[in-house]
């Protein structure tokens, strides 16, 4: 489920601020100079009435474009108050056809000037960060913006206002970003550290008392805890990622400290786990790839596999060279557990019983496992199995012809080593279970299988369920004990109770470290009665509920110069396979050629009531705009429903009409010419109907899924903005807050 959250007085730094912690704030405005606050520009700068802070702001149209920079700059010089950390903002007004990258520079007296890059096409009408900086008491520091020539779109250059934020009471933490940080990629049993500045711009010394996340991929190696920052001063924080195993992690950074007006910040993290992979190519030659015994040849035959470089493959001539044999020797970085796969071309002329032997370092016997190498994609990893390899040279695998395996020649390509968690490791193949139509009161089974990829136990504490029309038929009894890299098959079941759509989330509890419970959707679909009748396929399909005049021909159309010599070669429905219709085939017919020609449905059902009866409609532009269907209840009178082939496509209602059980209604497509020719279109169609109980809607019905994961969307609030909206995900219901 996704919500819009609305955070009504998100400015946490500056709106409803008790009195222990007051903030003094200077702010430089192009519309309101005072005596300690100075605005300057160099160059033609107009003013722009009633858009930006203060009612206005000054621009500069460039006429030149981007063939060089005009010189052009604004420069606000700052009164600070007293020495400290300010956070630093500018007001971009709203507007467009600005520079894509506009120069800033904060130049704190004393300190390096910093320079920053900003898109004024983007988010107007706010207060932009620039960052925090240690600005020295007096006017010796400025803020100013330049025109140069890096920006690649937008001709005008805006400047408005700039404004520095401190406290000058209690404690008042604020980090050097809030806006989410992103690990990237990094290897299963290795780490990556990120350390970020954090600012108490407080005139008390502040304390932080903890720092945590969610989930042991991530920790706060430093600081220690409690913490404590200066009065007007900064310190550092370090946050670790060391993924668990090979996926994507989001979690949340959590900052407490006695910060009364913020105790609590919040930084989204974000890491991606990858496994240590080590993979052998028979192009390295030794030591990692040695052909020990038997003739072996190149081959351009190879398995395409992104991200690996590979020229070429081997072969060995299995008639010709029994005992052939190849070594694969990995440099393993870390000792572990590790999954092994091998890759060859695609090829139906290889080995079906190649012998693979696997030599982990002590083991005294080998490991032998039998792969069929006949392929039909570019890339197919077959696994071999899970082994223990120490760190190093030591560990060897073989391919071998033993002389049992059929097929021309045994191939030599590429062999991955993939390290496998050290942990259990949850997978549910299956993006969500979809029971499709059930029958009211009739019961509907499925299995979805549960894996462990890790190489430790995985336990399933509990599956769970809220409504009562899908069941977890087994197992009944928790907890259940999956070991490393097997699998269990749940078996769940659908019985609905009414003519409607379904749906229910099961949870899965488990001791899994990173996804401890995972949800998957499950759907379906409860109908009533229903019968469909289509035309008949072939001249071998018996179609008892189906008639037509004049018949149908299954013989391809003969073209229309040969129908314009044989005039009789029209006087026919035509079959049509074009993959278009309810069942990827429908009839047509000329109309023009073909008047009074008709098609009949007959419609039994099994109750006396109403049903729904719809046909299924081939849009084409040059078919009749104007159809006749007519419906012949057999309590009722005939009822004609007109239909536009030419524009509508799919399930069309025609309408609700009264069946007695066991006795025929019948549809029929009439070729009336004063229809069927009003467009000067010159072809009918003729496809499938459909009759069922009354109010089921699954017809069109789309599903809004539940999202498979944890979301959380970019936000920037910025202190003097009175709201803002935080778009997230969650994949299970839940009340939430923040």
């Amino acid at each position: 489920m996704k919500r819009l959250l609305p955070i009504l007085g998100i400015l946490l730094i500056t709106s409803g601020i008790i009195a222990q912690q007051v903030r003094d704030t200077v702010t430089v405005d192009d519309s309101n100079i005072d005596l300690y606050e100075a605005y300057t520009t160099y160059d033609f700068w107009d003013v722009v009435d009633g858009s930006g802070y203060g009612g206005s702001h000054h621009v500069l149209l460039r006429s030149g474009g981007n063939d060089g920079p005009t010189g052009a700059y604004t420069k606000w010089t700052l009164d600070v108050p007293q020495s400290g950390y300010y956070m630093t903002y500018f007001y971009l007004p709203v507007n467009s056809n600005s520079r894509n990258r506009a120069l800033y520079v904060v130049a704190p007296f004393g300190g390096t000037p910093d320079s920053l890059r900003f898109n004024q096409s983007e988010q107007g009408g706010y207060w932009r960060p620039l960052g925090i900086y240690y600005f020295i008491e007096g006017t010796d520091s400025y803020i100013q913006m330049i025109d140069d020539s890096v920006s690649t779109t937008g001709y005008a250059v805006r400047s408005d206002a700039v404004r520095i934020i401190t406290s000058n009471g209690a404690p008042d933490l604020e980090p050097e970003r809030r806006n989410s940080y992103n690990f990237a990629e990094v290897n299963i049993g290795w780490y990556e550290d990120w350390t970020f500045d954090v600012y108490n711009i407080g005139d008390q010394a502040l304390t932080i008392d903890n720092l945590s996340a969610d989930t042991p991929n991530f920790s706060v190696p430093a600081p220690g805890v409690p913490h404590v920052i200066p009065a007007h001063s900064k310190s550092q924080i370090t946050v670790r990622f060391s993924p668990t195993s090979e996926l994507v992690v989001y979690d949340t950074l959590r900052i407490s400290s006695d910060d009364s007006m913020e105790p609590l910040i919040s930084i989204p993290i974000r890491g991606e786990g990858t496994a240590l992979t080590v993979v052998l190519n028979n192009d390295n030659g030794a030591p990692s790839y040695v052909e020990l015994s038997g003739a072996w040849t190149n081959s351009n035959g190879i398995a395409v596999c992104e991200g690996i470089p590979n020229a070429t493959s081997r072969y060995s001539i299995q008639s010709t060279s029994p005992g052939a044999r190849a070594q694969y020797n990995p440099d393993i970085p870390v000792s572990g557990q590790y999954n092994v796969y091998y890759a060859g071309p695609l090829t139906d002329n290889a080995s079906d019983h190649a012998l693979i032997e696997v030599y982990p370092f002590g083991s005294p016997l080998p490991d032998s496992v039998y792969i069929n190498q006949n392929v039909a994609a570019a890339c197919v990893w077959k696994f071999i199995g899970t082994y223990y390899f120490i760190e190093g040279t030591l560990n060897y695998v073989f391919m071998v012809n033993d002389g049992t395996g059929a097929g021309y020649v045994l191939r030599t390509d590429l062999m991955k080593f993939v390290s496998v968690p050290a942990r259990p490791k949850i997978e549910i193949p299956s993006t969500s279970i979809d029971f499709g139509e059930v029958a009211v009161e009739n019961i509907a089974t499925q299995y979805m299988m549960i894996k462990n990829i890790g190489s430790q136990e995985l336990v399933i504490n509990s599956l769970e369920l809220e409504s009562d029309f899908f069941s977890v038929v087994s197992p009944t009894t928790f907890p259940i004990s999956i070991p490393a890299l097997d699998s269990i098959n749940v078996q769940l079941r659908f019985q609905p109770a009414q003519v409607r759509d379904y749906a229910d989330t099961l949870i899965v509890n488990s001791n899994d470290w990173d996804f401890p419970m995972i949800s998957k959707m499950i759907y379906g679909r409860g109908i009533g009665e229903q019968m469909y009748v289509d035309n008949p396929a072939n001249d071998s399909d018996p179609h008892p509920y189906w008639s037509s005049y004049p018949d149908l021909s299954f013989e391809p159309y003969p073209g229309d110069s040969l129908a314009q010599i044989d005039t009789t070669l029209y006087n026919y429905w035509y079959f049509s396979s074009s993959a278009v219709g309810y069942n990827l085939n429908h009839l047509y017919l000329f109309s023009a050629r073909n008047p009074g020609a008709w098609v009949e449905w007959s419609l039994i059902m099994q109750n006396t009531m109403e049903y729904d009866i719809y046909i299924y409609s081939i849009a084409s532009e040059i078919d009749a705009n104007a159809v006749p269907y007519i419906v012949n209840p057999f309590t009722a009178d005939p009822d004609t429903v007109i239909v536009d082939q030419a524009n509508n496509s799919g399930w069309i209602l025609l309408g609700r009409y009264p069946f007695i059980a066991g006795l025929a209604n019948t549809v029929t497509l009439l070729n009336d010419t004063s229809y069927t020719l009003q467009g000067g279109q010159s072809t009918l169609r003729a496809d499938a109907v459909l009759v069922q109980e009354p109010d089921y809607v699954g017809i069109g019905t789309e599903f809004d899924p539940m999202p498979m994961d944890f979301q959380l969307s970019q936000n920037y609030p910025n202190p003097f903005n009175p709201t803002t909206s935080i778009e997230f995900g969650i994949p299970y219901q839940a009340n939430v807050q923040l």
